[in-house]
């Protein structure tokens, strides 16, 4: 077992370029009361505190605002960070009523530093400037947050609170202080290390050639210490919301010892099954002397006739039958009104350790591990219920293992609220600024939703392909991609084909048409998919290889086609998807990796010309992710589909139909951002498009979701 540390406080308080005798105002140290909630029983509550007023104020205003946040903390059941959290903010609505107050409102800013001693941790909460230094015998550690010292309390509706977390031992010295710095130099602070609370005191006095208040807490292995007499602590008054002529100052002397609270019998999961295995010892063991009493007597009577007041058989067996399953439905019940909370209690302990420990770790990469503990201790006690307290600790790992991760949390929303229709399975989609077309491959239908600007409504009257026998002669179709007809006007068309080389356009307003398109000798192949840029249809068929480039497509009969690759071949065997774009094709493949290809003419200078592609391959992902080194592309996910987007930033997105996000990367394939979702979609999803100016979209199911990127 741990053993207990003792500590002595004492306090630095220098005024008018002289030290006092008496402790600053707001310098508090406590042990719990004898009704302090669950949880603090066996708490040390160490508060520094601080106001800058306009005007001079009476010191019993800092001195019972800080009385007010130990009160607050001991009566606050829960974790540790609970309870602090809630003193805080008691402090920070006293002094936004003093700013309130219409006689006389006084602004009031305050600095707070509260230290918590359990056991050998040491939990601490910064609001507004503050700095704890803990001095050890070889090293000296200073905690404080640049931003908490940027938000005092009483400036905002809800305090901002920075948590610091360590562990102490025997001849640590510890420093709680709300003036701002330069304090001491660190020469000065480690020599602290092995001097007793009051020298230490007057040597920091003597260093300290400005105004200055703290609190200094010496930690020492029990009987080390000189005990003064025992002071029973008295119960935790009613706070009561003092009028700025009632606070009253009651002060400790300038140097104290205070034991560290005696330990109160084991932990409160401990306490919780202890009293159920009390409970179901002492109930076993009278059922076992009962069942023998009754044994002598039931053995006999179960060979011979009843006798007069002899208990029947068939009573006695079930007497036996009944008593051990009620033994075991209160032991449940102890159990979930008992144990249950305690282990819930444990859990958010150990996630609220791990949050902390992850905050003073020199590194974001060393402190991943830290916040994945987090998680997992937070699933954990999720499993009882999920509180404000665990969902506050969850968005604060969650945060921050996505900055690492480079992770961006999207808000998908149904972008028609009731889907497009029951049974519905959208394969394909393609999105313009005026609206979205989806494919429904379980009905062989293509709807169109026009954009209102607040949301997106189906068109009744579109004219597409509405079953399998609605257009003659078009099959199912594999893409869709949309494609803007030459001319002033540029005419939105849809384009779908099926795996022949059938191509269907639509348009809204328009009668639908069908295409054939012009097979070469050796026939299309099976299309796997396609894409359409000015006046160019590119098309994927992987059994046989090939991209083929079709121009006037939408002209029956005028159309031409060439190979993309002049007359290179390559292996286009697991293609799964194309996009034009940036004056090349990329072409993604069903193990992850992505082709680049350009295609330019060249001009050989006698009339002649010929066509050069170039590709690059097996291209290498450039990771700037703390703790990731370069690897094969995608070598961790499953794309499903690629698109472009060619706004300030060209980039490639790519869904993982698997982890149901998207990965977007620069053209030299570096790593930019991971979008996930904030809430799962019901079912994985299986269609990602991308609208002007920032929108994205992913179909599942019966549903397109939409979302914003924030540029």
């Amino acid at each position: 077992m741990t053993e207990k540390l003792e500590v002595e406080i004492a306090h630095i308080h220098i005024a008018a370029g002289a030290p006092r005798t008496t402790p600053p105002p707001g310098a508090l140290a406590e042990i719990a009361p004898r009704r302090a909630a669950r949880g603090r029983s066996e708490d040390v509550l160490f508060i520094s505190l601080s106001l800058t007023m306009p005007e001079p104020t009476s010191p019993g205003i800092t001195d019972h605002l800080a009385r007010l946040a130990a009160d607050v903390y001991f009566g606050t059941p829960g974790s540790v960070t609970a309870a602090l959290r809630e003193a805080a903010v008691e402090v920070n609505a006293h002094l936004q009523n003093l700013a309130r107050d219409p006689s006389k409102p006084r602004i009031a800013q305050g600095r707070m530093v509260a230290a918590v001693m359990r056991g050998r941790n040491v939990f601490v909460a910064q609001c507004g400037i503050g700095h704890v230094i803990l001095i050890r015998p070889d090293q000296v550690s200073t905690y404080t947050s640049e931003e908490a010292a940027g938000r005092p309390l009483g400036l905002t509706l809800s305090p901002f609170v920075r948590y610091h977390h360590f562990e102490i031992g025997p001849q640590d010295l510890l420093i709680l202080t709300t003036w701002p710095p330069p304090l001491w130099a660190e020469t000065t602070l480690s020599g602290l290390s092995g001097l007793d609370a009051a020298r230490a005191v007057d040597r920091l006095s003597a260093a300290s050639a400005e105004d200055r208040n703290a609190m200094l807490v010496r930690f020492s292995s029990p009987g080390e210490l000189v005990k003064p007499p025992v002071i029973e602590p008295v119960e935790s008054p009613v706070p009561v919301t003092p009028t700025p002529t009632t606070f009253q100052s009651s002060r400790p002397r300038q140097t104290q010892q205070v034991a560290a609270a005696p330990s109160k019998g084991p932990s409160v999961l401990t306490r919780g099954l202890k009293t159920v295995g009390n409970s179901v010892q002492s109930a076993w063991t009278n059922l076992i002397q009962w069942l023998a009493t009754m044994a002598a007597r039931m053995a006999p009577g179960l060979r011979e006739p009843p006798r007069p007041g002899a208990f029947p058989p068939a009573l006695l067996t079930a007497t036996a039958i009944a008593i051990p399953l009620i033994v075991v439905a209160i032991t449940s019940f102890i159990y979930l009104r008992q144990g249950r909370p305690a282990l819930a209690d444990e859990y958010v302990f150990k996630a609220l350790s791990a949050v902390a420990s992850a905050q003073i770790q020199p590194d974001a990469e060393t402190a991943r591990p830290f916040w994945e503990e987090a998680l997992d201790w937070l699933d954990r006690a999720e499993k009882y219920g999920v509180t404000q307290e665990t969902a506050a600790l969850r968005n604060t790992a969650q945060v921050a293992l996505d900055s690492l991760d480079y992770v961006t949390r999207l808000n998908f929303v149904p972008a028609v609220s009731e889907g497009f229709r029951s049974g519905a399975e959208i394969t394909a989609i393609a999105a313009s600024g005026s609206g979205l077309y989806v494919l429904d491959q379980n009905h062989l239908s293509i709807w169109y939703a026009w954009n209102t600007g607040r949301r997106y409504e189906i068109d009744p009257d579109f004219q597409c392909l509405q079953g399998p026998d609605s257009i003659a002669g078009m099959g199912t179709p594999v893409d869709l991609a949309i494609f803007e007809s030459p001319g002033p006007l540029g005419l939105e068309q849809l384009l779908a084909i099926d795996s022949d080389g059938t191509l269907l356009i639509c348009a809204p307003s328009q009668e639908p048409r069908i295409v054939q398109l012009t097979p070469p000798d050796t026939g299309l192949g099976h299309i796997q998919a396609m894409d359409a840029v000015n006046d160019s249809l590119y098309v994927l068929a992987p059994d046989k290889s090939m991209v083929w480039i079709f121009r006037s497509f939408d002209s029956p009969g005028n159309d031409t086609w060439e190979y993309f690759f002049a007359d290179n071949l390559r292996d286009l065997r697991g293609a799964i998807d194309i996009m034009a774009a940036y004056q090349g094709l990329l072409i993604l493949y069903d193990d992850g990796h992505v082709d680049i290809c350009n295609r330019s003419q060249i001009d050989l200078g006698s009339g002649g010309v010929t066509i050069q592609v170039e590709c690059e391959t097996d291209l290498m992902l450039e990771d700037p992710r703390p703790g990731q080194s370069t690897s094969d592309l995608l070598q961790a996910f499953t794309p499903a589909r690629i698109t472009y987007s060619s706004g300030m930033e060209p980039s490639l997105y790519l869904l993982d139909s698997h982890e149901s996000s998207v990965l977007r990367f620069g053209m030299n394939m570096n790593f930019l951002d991971h979008y996930r979702l904030q809430e799962p979609l019901p079912l994985p999803p299986t269609a990602l498009a991308l609208a002007p100016p920032f929108d994205i979209f992913l179909a599942a199911g019966n549903h397109v979701y939409r979302a914003e990127i924030t540029p």
